[in-house]
């Protein structure tokens, strides 16, 4: 099961208009491919570049029951068994940030 236009439609209003990839959208189903995990092809794929905009995508799938698989950079998919669900492939990539380092103490944030 996949999530309907309406569901997706409702995740597209909550980012940046170049966060999200779907179906109808030019070179999406390549797009969709290569975030396929065990031949399972995401509806939508987000790309957020900031934490905010993660949030927003996690708050609009939570609302519409969008099943996400978090995929970082996508790579190792194929790994990955063959999810029950999956309407949304999470795109970590731009999250490449340092926020805060401190040697000393061994301590790194990162977004």
């Amino acid at each position: 099961m996949t999530g309907s236009d309406a569901d997706i439609s409702a995740l597209v209003d909550a980012l940046e208009p170049n966060d999200v990839s779907q179906s109808d959208v030019s070179q999406s189903d390549a797009d969709r491919d290569a975030y396929a995990v065990a031949g399972v092809r995401p509806t939508a794929v987000v790309r957020p570049g900031a934490i905010e905009r993660v949030q927003a995508a996690l708050r609009a799938a939570h609302a519409s029951d969008l099943a996400i698989v978090p995929a970082g950079s996508g790579a190792n998919l194929g790994a990955l068994n063959r999810p029950a669900r999956y309407d949304v492939a999470l795109v970590t990539q731009a999250l490449d940030q340092v926020i805060e380092y401190d040697p000393d103490n061994f301590y790194v944030r990162v977004q």
